[in-house]
């Protein structure tokens, strides 16, 4: 086993160069080895849950005096018998094993055979003296030979310590930090935002391979109100673009793939989380973890994502330790029984598969109740008369289309009789709203009259059942605030309050006014990019261009809203709809809705089961524009209407149902124009938004 030559200088008989395990794997894991090194790195010894200490050191030797990369030796024994050492000290170990745990990359560990002794470097000669001077007396019973002694100093001499070492200063200060380890274990219903944590984790789905780093989403089947809620139609969405994360080449079925199998293994709800691994880890991750692996996590830092909505995870490289992975696979069969870390970790994964193993069954469960409705509800239509189904119950879209234009027919003629502009198509539900005991700074004061309109079963709001009711006229009056000025009590008219409403509305108009503007593009920030100031009206001129392949889509539309109770005069005022709400209006996820067909589709049906046909109307009224200017333009000449059109000139009247929602009031600030040199005068402006509100199919 003797080596010799440049690399190893002259190594004595029965040990191998460091080299040969960490770069050239001639050291295969289990076998015993003998190594002399040099000390770069020291864990000061730790207790463990046994009746022995752990201290690791990490050892180079000239045969990895280039590459700085050093060999791991862990050391298990009782605290009385662990070797002392301290900067640049040379440590002889024999027969130590070689081993592969958690991570990828080879290590030593002590047995029962295992001989250390240490060569203290203020006291080794230079060569070709002996360094049996400099053999500190402690240690165990082994003597080394005459050969190990005049090695010794070469190896001490001629490192190239400048490459490999710390200072002196950095090593006892990381010694000294080894010692203050604070367990980091954590469930993940337990992190929070700036904490780093160590998890036993399940895969989700297969990992995202971004080059630079990988993208995994794990759960430990806790639950965690700051994560972000995973749904049925999220997750179709989301595994439809494994390869394709942001959906240029079109939608599929990513439910299964091909073979059949599952994509995505996780939880539904807010049980799993991203964790986005940087090198080395990722490289790890690729060749190991797959949907459905087991795995440990360490040191992952807790952190809310780009959106600011949802906790995300990072697992960074360490500055100090480059190679080290902080992820592994973990055996969900392995012994939970004894006293050390794996089996505190064992017994951590069995807690973990228990949790999966029970949600599974919830789920099997649910799923099976869920089919034996199903299929009650189909025999039960199979035995109803056709004429009883109703609209959702059409065999196919034609005949859908027929019976939505009969329904619009239909509310024409009660709107010219009754004045009235609601469709009522489902049994009266009318709701009572509670007293409206805020005034205009949300506090308890005047009561508004009660409300009782019929819903749109369709479209649901937050659960408050004791949240009042307000009218627009409510919400949008303005707020004053009573003060004081020289002794005399003024109402300050206030520039916006923070206030969130509920109330009872209907969509009178929307804006944009296509739908295949309501999603905006935003370019991703690329590398070297010069970061605008507040100055550079940047936000208007990052919209208006053209986006890009990696452009982010987002929601960003605005919605009319008038109050439901019939009045001579109602009230209305404008509500934006940001991308949180958006995705949560709609249940979908922005996209370019220029290209993206499917997604299109599905909002225009979506948006029709809150406004109805609004849409229709706003057309109508647009093309009624359009001919007028024309006729104008012929000098007020127009053909009469041909007879099959049977009245299709008309203009139709709008015929939705109302909704309740939530209306949240916010100040935006802006800079009034000013006169050059003088300083800019920020103000506010009062900005109305929709929350908490969804459409359901």
């Amino acid at each position: 086993m003797a080596s010799a030559g440049p690399k190893t200088g002259g190594l004595p008989s029965g040990f191998i160069p460091i080299s040969d395990i960490v770069q050239h794997s001639r050291a295969q894991p289990g076998t015993l080895v003998s190594v002399i090194g040099l000390v770069t790195d020291c864990q000061l010894p730790m207790p463990t849950s046994g009746k022995d200490h752990k201290c690791a050191l990490t050892l180079c030797d000239l045969s990895t005096n280039d590459v700085s990369d050093g060999i791991v030796v862990n050391i298990f024994r009782p605290e009385a018998a662990m070797p002392r050492v301290g900067y640049a000290d040379v440590v002889v170990v024999h027969l130590v094993k070689v081993q592969r745990y958690k991570t990828s990359f080879l290590s030593l560990i002590t047995n029962y055979q295992t001989k250390i002794r240490v060569y203290s470097a203020s006291k080794i000669p230079r060569p070709p003296n002996s360094a049996v001077s400099a053999l500190i007396k402690e240690g165990d019973k082994f003597e080394p030979s005459e050969e190990i002694n005049r090695y010794v100093p070469r190896l001490c001499h001629d490192m190239n310590k400048d490459s490999i070492m710390p200072s002196e200063a950095e090593f006892q200060q990381r010694a000294s930090a080894s010692l203050n380890v604070k367990p980091k274990f954590c469930l993940l219903s337990d992190v929070n935002d700036g904490k780093f944590c160590d998890l036993v984790v399940r895969v989700c789905r297969d990992p995202y391979d971004h080059g630079d780093k990988v993208t995994l989403y794990v759960s430990d089947y806790t639950e965690n109100s700051s994560f972000f809620n995973f749904s049925l139609e999220s997750i179709k969405d989301l595994v439809s673009r494994r390869g394709d994360p942001y959906g240029y080449t079109g939608a599929t079925n990513g439910a299964v793939e091909e073979s059949g199998k599952p994509v995505w293994v996780g939880p539904l709800g807010k049980r799993a989380v991203q964790i986005t691994a940087f090198e080395p880890h990722a490289g790890y991750v690729r060749e190991h973890v797959t949907a459905g692996t087991w795995i440990s996590l360490r040191n992952v830092q807790i952190k809310y994502g780009h959106d600011s909505q949802n906790l995300e995870g990072k697992l960074r490289g360490d500055q100090d330790f480059p190679n080290k992975i902080n992820v592994s696979l973990v055996d969900i069969e392995a012994d939970a029984d004894g006293v050390d870390q794996r089996a505190r970790e064992a017994a951590r994964v069995k807690e973990a598969v228990r949790r999966w193993r029970q949600y599974d069954a919830e789920k099997k469960a649910q799923l099976k109740q869920l089919k034996a409705a199903e299929a009650a509800g189909v025999k039960r239509k199979a035995a109803m008369p056709a004429e009883a189904m109703g609209e959702s119950f059409c065999k196919n879209s034609s005949e859908k289309e027929a019976k939505t234009k009969a329904a619009v027919k239909r509310a024409r003629k009660k709107a010219a009789q009754r004045g009235e502009t609601a469709l009522k198509r489902q049994q009266p539900c009318s709701p009572q709203a509670e007293p409206n005991n805020t005034n205009n700074h949300g506090d308890v004061s005047a009561p508004t009259r009660q409300i009782e309109v019929q819903l749109n079963p369709h479209v649901k709001c937050e659960n408050h059942s004791s949240a009042p009711t307000s009218h627009i006229a409510t919400i949008i009056a303005p707020s004053y605030h009573l003060t004081s000025i020289n002794n005399e009590q003024v109402n300050v008219r206030l520039p916006f309050i923070n206030a969130k409403y509920k109330s009872y509305v209907r969509v009178v108009d929307f804006h944009p006014p296509s739908l295949t503007q309501f999603a905006v593009g935003r370019n991703k920030p690329k590398y070297g990019d010069i970061l605008l100031s507040d100055d550079d009206n940047s936000s208007d001129d990052e919209e208006s261009a053209t986006p890009d392949q990696d452009a982010t889509w987002e929601w960003r539309f605005s919605l009319q809203l008038e109050d439901a109770s019939p009045s001579p005069s109602p009230q209305r005022v404008w509500v934006v709809v940001d991308n949180a709400e958006g995705q949560q209006l709609t249940g979908l996820d922005a996209a370019d809705l220029r290209h993206d067909v499917d997604t299109l589709s599905n909002l225009h049906d979506r948006m029709a089961i809150l406004w109805g046909n609004l849409g229709e109307v706003k057309d109508k009224a647009a093309t009624k524009k359009e001919n007028n200017g024309r006729v104008a333009a012929l000098g007020g000449l127009r053909a009469p209407p041909p007879d099959s059109s049977d009245g299709e000139d008309e203009e139709p009247a709008l015929a939705n149902m109302p909704f309740a929602c939530y209306i949240k009031q916010y100040g935006v600030p802006f800079q009034r124009g000013v006169e050059a040199g003088a300083q800019p005068v920020q103000q506010w402006t009062r900005v109305f938004a929709l929350t908490g509100t969804q459409i359901q199919r």
